[in-house]
Formats: structure tokens, C-alpha cells, sequence
């Protein structure tokens, strides 16, 4: 069969088009003719694309996986840290030596700020000298190889985004002198060592790292070297030798947690309530243990070294009661709480073990400053007892509620979570305790009881009976609500009774309210829970939903109206725009202008008298859009009574 196309005169469009039509007939003719022909083009093109993402991929994976660093010729990691070919510094017997570090130290007298302002974004940067050999006039080495341990120190700094090799742009300066063991140290050459660095300058600006400080028989909670102006990072500190804000308390290493893989231990009861592990305590204190696990039996579990161990046993890992061998750090996990007692020295690295076995910590050692106190609430991970409590420590331990120890259980050492991976809504809590002052306004009360009762994450409820002339009603009279309900009488008739930390309060979050208070409703107070989870105010702050005295709730003038809360009943809805301060009662508004309220946060509180005007729920990252709630169609309606969400642990 045969086909003609003819153009003619026709246009070079038409001609194209009739060359397309052409060859379509013709395939169609042909049939799959030429199917085979096109699989083949089809499969050449799908296998050289394949082939270039397969060697993508293998590539990028040799990149991730395949070890590598970035080279560089001043880099700690290549040529500072290598020990071979490490100059010698002679130290002459009458080199300069730093005076005594000086207790009297602040940022704001012996720290230099103006050497941190180099680097962009505000990120201080530190230097690490080159490792040198110090030796004395008879060629005496000045102290030990520098230790693994602070190798990896300096390594870990080094590898991280504040190293630099640029002494010109650095805000702080380590030297690579290991001074973590002072017992491995001579004490005026190590001195003298330091003062030898090229921008000691009295030891501005320059770090030191110390755990094990001092030496018998004082043993010296801060390290003997003298060092002038430098910073401490210390592992034993005492109130004595801390200068708050200047030195830095760091726990003492552990090899034994470091390098033992111990499995996930969940909160809850254990095999042992009290245990431990300590071997070089003082006689004294190893008595009083034992006067406790004597009396409590198999609830206390005083532990020991080992004395008869078989050959090639590490007696480090292993603990013993008696003839009874334990395995050590493991055992740790058997118990609720664990003695960190103090030793010849302040710091001791058991505290490391113990946070690492998600044992609750019990501290007993007087003026010891924990680890990064001064960032850390160690109240919410630990239990300190003072020495002189060692024989009543059973009993302090056994009034702690349930609920708060394992609160406690879940703070484990280093336990950061993965920050590509925030959830999306806080975890779930224990709730709080509403605290509901009265006097005699019975039938006022019940009505807020079985309102209040209502709140979902409600855990108790406390009924402070201000009334020392009248009786609180029979049991038979009370509502019947679903959570507990206690009732405590005071001695005395004083509004702040319900800001006494009563042994019935489990939980961190507390509702103070009046008996007048029948205007809340259960979603609303659940609804100020919700924020108060949400970190709304600083932790500090009150965070009050309704108050007799002053205050303003500031709103940026740039903020849109808002749509009302769903489900809110009439009377009580969120305003589209409300002012931008509210009006205090019996004072008038607070007047801010522009500049100041776009100044302070969006809806952030404004203290007057420390309380908050009217009920208005404050501001965080999560709720930017919440403005206020309005109260029975009016702003200017005073309110009697108060509510209050304290934000304040009752951890004793």
C-alpha cells in the first residue's frame, strides 16, 4: 500500500504538518515494526539516568558515612595534638609564676568582653594552644602526657563551631596544660608553665578544666595552681570557692557510665528503695548506713569493696554486700534512690553513674555546689540532705509522694531530645491542685467545688477553712466529686494561707481561687492550664487569670483581629480588639504608647502590685494569637474575687 504527500505551493507550516501526518500513517501501516527500535532508544535513556543517580547516591553515602574531617594546617585534630615532635620548653627555676586565683573575680571585673566582639553573629570563639613539653632546669618533665580525657575535651572543642586558630579573634583561650588530675601535678612548674603562654595576661580570658582538685590532707574543694584571673571549670567546688557567675561546676567524669551501655529503666518502684554504692566514705557515715539498712531490712542496700574477688575480676565494676558480688554501675538500676555521699572530696563521680542508672540522686555533702547550679533546678532531679540528717534520710525520702518521684526518675543525665523534632504538644502532665480559700460561704463553695471538679486534668482538690470559730459541714454535706477532696482548718484567719506548701500538694501546677469565684467555667480553667503547660510567663512569674488589684494586659498595635474561641459561651468570648490596655480597677487604664507596647512583647504581662488584671491568659510562642477573655459583655466591670495559676514547684 502506497501513500503520496504533496505540498504544491502550499507553506512551509503546511509542509511540516504534512510531513507529520505522513510518517504517523506510516506507522500505523507498520505496526509494531518499529516498537522494538523505540524500547531500545527508550532503554538506553532509562539506564544512563539511572546510573548517574546509583552514583549520586553512592556518593553522597561515602560522604556521609566515609570518616573525614576537614584538613588544615593549624588544626587541633592534625598537628597540635600529635605528640610527636612536641617542643620543649625549658622552664628556668626562677621563671614568673601567677599569684593565687583571686576569690574576688567577676565577669564584670577580671573578664575582657571587648575580646569577644570580633566574630559575626555574637558567637564567642575559643583557641587551644598548641601542645607543648614543659621541664624543669633538669629536664624533668613538668607533669604526664596529656590524659585521654582531656584530649577528648579538647578534641570535642576543637570539632565544634566555636574553635578557632586565629588567637587574634579568640574570646577565650585553653591551654592544652591537663590540669584535671591535681594529683598529678607539680604545683609551682604547672603554675609557671601557665604564666609562659603567649596571651596569659594574668589568666584573662583563659579557661581551665579541673575534676579531681586538691590533695591530702586538705584536699582543697578548688585547684591549688595558682592561676590568677583565669576561669575554673571545676569538679568539686564549695561555697567557699565558687565565685558565682565567674567559674563553672562540672561533674566529676565517670569512666565506669561512660563505657557501660546500661538498658532504658522506665519510672516506677524498684527492688531497692535506698542503695549504696560508695567504697571510700568515712567511718563515721559507713556506720550510720549500716545503723539504716540494720533497721529498714531488705529495703536499704549498703554496698562495699570487694575483698575476695577471683583472679582477673575488675573489682571497679563489681560491688559487694558480704559474700553477696553485685555487678556495678547495673546495680544502680535496681534502686529508687542512691546515696551520693561526700568523700575526701566534694565531687565525686558517682553522681554520674547514678543520673546515668536514672537513680534519684541523694546528696549529702554540705556547701557542695552541684553541677551548673546555676542553670540547672537540680530540686527537680535530686534529694539533698544535710550531713547531720544522714541517720533520718529513710524518713525524708519516704514523705516524697510517688507522683514526684517519678518525675524526678525521668530526668536522666544529658537527656537532650532531638531538636529537628519538637512535639507538637507538651507531654502529658500529672495535672494540678486547686486550692479553694473560704470562711463560711458554704453554699457559695460547693458551687465552685463541683465546678472546679469538673476540669479534666484536675488531681485534687484542697479546701483551706479560714474559719476558727465555725466548723467545716459534715462529711454527708460535701459534693461528690470524682478526684480527692481534703479539707484543712488554720490556726489563723489570713488570706495567704493558700500559698502554704501543705504536704497534700502532689504536683507542680496549683489553682488558688476564692469560694466567690462561680463565674469560671471547667473549659475555661482547663483552658489556663492548657497556656500555664505552654510556658506562657517566665517560671517565675504568676500567671493569673483574675485579680482585685492593678494591672494592664498589652497588646501590639499590629496584631489583626482574632476570631472568637470555639465552644465559648456568651458572656464569656474572646474580643476581636480589645484596647490595648486594659482598664485597672479602682486606678483607671494604664496609657502606653505606640512605641512602648510594640516594645513589650504581644499580650506579655504587665506587673502592677505582682497580679494581673481581670481574666486574661498571657502570651507564648504557641498561643501569639490569644488576645483576652472578655467578661460578661463588659471591659470596665470590676470582678470580684481571684484565680490564680501558680507556676512553682512544691518539691520541698
Amino acid at each position: 500500500m502506497t501513500m503520496i504527500c504533496t505540498t504544491g505551493s502550499q507553506e512551509w507550516e503546511e509542509e511540516a504538518v504534512c510531513v507529520i501526518m505522513c510518517a504517523s500513517v506510516k506507522y500505523n501501516i507498520r505496526g509494531p515494526a518499529l516498537i522494538p527500535r523505540m524500547k531500545t532508544k527508550h532503554r538506553i535513556y532509562y539506564i544512563t539516568l539511572f546510573s548517574i543517580v546509583l552514583l549520586g547516591l553512592i556518593a553522597t553515602g561515602m560522604f556521609q558515612f566515609w570518616p573525614h574531617s576537614i584538613e588544615s594546617s593549624s588544626d587541633w585534630n592534625v598537628e597540635k595534638r600529635s605528640v610527636r615532635d612536641v617542643p620543649v620548653v625549658r622552664l628556668p627555676a626562677d621563671s614568673p609564676s601567677p599569684e593565687r586565683g583571686d576569690l574576688s573575680c567577676r565577669m564584670h571585673t577580671c573578664f575582657d568582653v571587648y575580646r569577644c566582639g570580633f566574630n559575626p553573629k555574637n558567637k564567642i570563639k575559643v583557641y587551644i594552644y598548641s601542645l607543648k613539653k614543659y621541664v624543669d632546669d633538669a629536664g624533668v618533665p613538668v607533669s604526664n602526657t596529656i590524659s585521654r580525657e582531656y584530649n577528648e575535651l579538647l578534641t570535642a572543642i576543637s570539632d565544634s563551631d566555636y574553635y578557632t586558630d586565629d588567637i587574634t579573634r579568640a574570646c577565650l583561650f585553653v591551654p592544652s596544660i591537663d590540669v584535671l588530675n591535681q594529683n598529678t601535678l607539680r604545683i609551682k612548674e604547672t603554675a609557671q608553665a601557665l604564666g609562659q603562654l603567649s596571651r596569659w595576661d594574668r589568666g584573662t580570658n583563659h579557661l581551665l578544666f579541673n575534676m579531681l582538685p586538691g590533695g591530702p590532707p586538705d584536699y582543697n574543694t578548688a585547684l591549688d595552681v595558682p592561676r590568677d584571673r583565669a576561669l575554673l571549670a571545676g569538679g568539686g567546688f564549695s561555697t567557699w570557692t565558687y565565685r558565682q557567675g565567674y567559674d563553672v561546676s562540672i561533674p566529676v567524669y565517670s569512666p565506669l557510665s561512660a563505657e557501660v551501655d546500661l538498658p532504658e529503666k522506665g519510672p516506677g518502684p524498684r527492688r531497692y528503695f535506698l542503695l549504696s554504692s560508695q567504697m571510700a566514705i568515712h567511718p563515721e557515715y559507713r556506720e550510720d548506713l549500716d545503723a539504716l539498712q540494720a533497721r529498714h531490712g531488705e529495703s536499704v542496700l549498703v554496698l562495699d569493696k570487694c575483698t575476695n574477688l577471683s583472679e582477673g575480676v575488675l573489682w571497679v565494676r563489681k560491688r559487694c554486700r558480704e559474700h553477696q558480688v553485685y555487678d556495678y554501675p547495673q546495680v544502680l538500676q535496681e534502686a529508687t534512690f542512691c546515696v551520693v555521699l561526700r568523700g575526701a572530696r566534694l565531687g565525686q563521680a558517682v553522681l554520674s553513674d547514678v543520673l546515668r542508672a536514672s537513680c534519684v540522686p541523694v546528696v549529702i555533702a554540705d556547701s557542695y555546689i552541684l553541677p551548673f547550679s546555676e542553670v540547672l533546678d537540680w530540686k527537680r532531679a535530686s534529694v539533698v540532705v544535710p550531713e547531720e540528717k544522714i541517720s533520718d534520710v529513710y524518713g525524708i525520702l519516704q514523705s516524697i509522694p510517688q507522683r514526684q518521684i517519678e518525675e524526678m526518675q525521668r530526668q536522666k543525665w544529658s537527656s537532650v531530645s532531638n531538636p529537628l523534632f519538637l512535639p507538637l504538644i507538651p507531654p502529658q502532665s500529672q495535672g494540678f491542685t486547686a486550692i479553694v480559700l473560704t470562711y463560711d460561704r458554704v453554699e457559695s463553695l460547693f458551687r465552685v467545688i463541683t465546678e472546679v471538679s469538673k476540669v479534666p486534668s484536675l488531681s485534687k482538690l484542697l479546701v483551706v477553712w479560714n474559719n476558727q470559730n465555725k466548723n467545716p459541714p459534715e462529711d454527708s454535706l460535701w459534693p461528690k466529686i470524682r478526684v480527692p477532696l481534703k479539707v484543712v482548718r488554720t490556726a489563723e484567719n489570713k488570706l495567704s494561707n493558700r500559698f502554704f506548701p501543705y504536704d497534700e500538694i502532689e504536683t507542680e501546677a496549683v489553682l488558688a481561687i476564692d469560694d466567690d469565684i462561680i463565674m469560671l467555667t471547667s473549659d475555661e480553667l482547663q483552658f489556663g492550664y492548657e497556656v500555664r503547660r505552654f510556658q506562657t510567663c517566665l517560671p517565675t512569674h504568676l500567671a493569673t487569670m483574675l485579680s482585685r488589684a492593678g494591672g494592664a494586659v498589652v497588646r501590639a498595635e499590629n496584631q489583626g483581629p482574632l476570631p472568637p474561641r470555639p465552644g465559648s459561651r456568651e458572656g464569656s468570648t474572646f474580643a476581636s480588639s480589645p484596647p490595648a490596655a486594659w482598664p485597672c480597677s479602682q486606678r483607671g487604664p494604664e496609657v502606653l504608647s505606640a512605641e512602648e507596647a510594640a516594645r513589650r512583647r504581644p499580650y506579655s504581662c504587665v506587673p502592677r502590685y505582682k497580679s494581673f488584671h481581670a481574666r486574661t491568659l498571657l502570651s507564648s510562642p504557641v498561643f501569639t494569637e490569644i488576645q483576652s477573655l472578655q467578661v460578661q459583655g463588659s471591659w470596665n466591670k470590676p470582678l470580684r474575687g481571684r484565680s490564680t495559676l501558680l507556676d512553682a514547684s512544691i518539691a520541698g
